[in-house]
């Protein structure tokens, strides 16, 4: 059965509560103007006209949007100030009736108001995901456009109420509305917040735990360009955030600390135009470190001599597909690599490192992580050196 997730957000585009209403002040000045003459402002605002001194003035709505209240008030030594209160959006045009003809008119425009409200999960790349706005704080029709990754994305729509509606069948991406009220005419367009629609992943998993590694796993989308890992120590707040180079099912950490607890969720990511749009993450999953194991190593980049001061030299380190030990005139009679739970996973036959050898060693199939070279010489003493393998 096809599953349909909806993304809401609201296009706030008739009159609502704004907590965050202000009052914009609009004086007259001595020379026949008011100030500021243009600005924009918002339903719920409270525009209050001041007498500045010099001649006696009005202050009278020439155009206001349907719905709208008009006004003619005197501004005078008499009257001194007058309250409009906003109560649609839309175009606003105003003047002083005795200095209109001398340049002393305003206007202000009210922008459709947009605010994001909340969104669904999307668990699939069928690019069947909605979102559902509503438009309000203008006079319908509203002309609606919505962006995907920046860029126009089907036709302008023509919304004849102030109903929630929904743009149905949409790919992944990252999108975002415009509406303008009273047909289109508002000169102001509201804007909404942007949302992402990405795929959620599922099934998460931490596996090859070490002191100071682990892999998380999840199941692969084919639709996404990338995926994100945030990881934290249990009981912190902050997390780290490490991406995929590409749209790979695995992402290794390392340098963590050993016998700890950590938490990880994962996320999706799809990018175009140089934006890119995340999924809401996983829910959050633990893993536990290994113990540290005390042995005897030299964590040093430079060669460090054994019996006889010759130098042993193992390298490239950190490895990707392959590293080689070089023996430089010592014999060992075995080796052994070992992961951090002391698990063999490759060693060399007895054979294989004599004097003067240098022996290429395969990791190409061996996961990315931290490992341990053990080396056994004819005098049976031993050395351990640290080996990391990236991918």
């Amino acid at each position: 059965m096809k599953k349909f997730y909806f993304l809401t957000s609201i296009l706030l585009c008739g009159f609502l509560f704004n907590a965050n209403a202000k009052q914009i002040t609009v004086t007259t000045t001595g020379s026949l103007r008011f100030s500021p003459s243009n600005f924009t402002a918002n339903v719920g605002d409270t525009i209050k006209f001041v007498y500045g001194g010099s001649s006696s003035h009005t202050t009278t709505s020439t155009t206001v949007p349907v719905g709208a209240p008009a006004w003619d008030a005197p501004l005078n030594v008499t009257n001194t100030s007058f309250l409009y209160v906003i109560r649609t959006g839309g175009n606003y045009t105003f003047r002083c009736k005795p200095h209109a003809s001398m340049g002393m008119v305003g206007s202000f425009n009210v922008p459709s108001k947009v605010t994001f409200v909340t969104s669904g999960a999307v668990n699939n790349c069928n690019n069947s995901d909605s979102i559902v706005y509503q438009c309000t704080q203008s006079n319908p029709p509203f002309k609606v456009q919505l962006f995907r990754y920046g860029v126009a994305f089907g036709s302008v729509r023509i919304v004849s109420n102030t109903m929630p509606f929904t743009f149905k069948n949409l790919p992944l991406g990252s999108y975002f509305a415009t509406s303008k009220g009273n047909n289109g005419i508002d000169s102001l367009a509201g804007k909404s917040s942007t949302t992402s629609l990405a795929p959620i992943p599922q099934g998460t998993l931490a596996t090859h735990i070490g002191t100071t590694t682990a892999t998380i796993k999840w199941n692969h989308f084919t639709c996404v360009k990338f995926y994100t890992v945030q990881f934290r120590k249990q009981g912190t707040t902050t997390f780290t955030k490490r991406n995929t180079v590409s749209n790979k099912d695995s992402l290794n950490l390392t340098g963590l600390t050993a016998n700890t607890t950590f938490e990880y969720q994962v996320a999706s990511n799809d990018s175009a135009n140089h934006i890119t749009a995340t999924s809401k993450f996983s829910s959050i999953k633990t893993f536990k470190t290994n113990a540290s194991v005390v042995i005897a190593m030299n964590n040093s980049s430079t060669p460090v001599s054994i019996g006889n001061d010759k130098a042993l030299l193992i390298y490239p380190n950190p490895a990707t597909n392959s590293f080689t030990i070089q023996t430089n005139g010592l014999q060992f009679i075995s080796a052994q690599l070992r992961n951090e739970n002391g698990v063999v996973v490759w060693k060399a036959p007895n054979s294989a490192l004599t004097n003067n050898n240098k022996l290429n060693v395969n990791v190409s199939n061996i996961p990315a992580g931290t490992y341990f070279l053990l080396l056994v010489d004819i005098n049976n003493k031993q050395r351990m050196e640290k080996l990391v393998i990236e991918r």
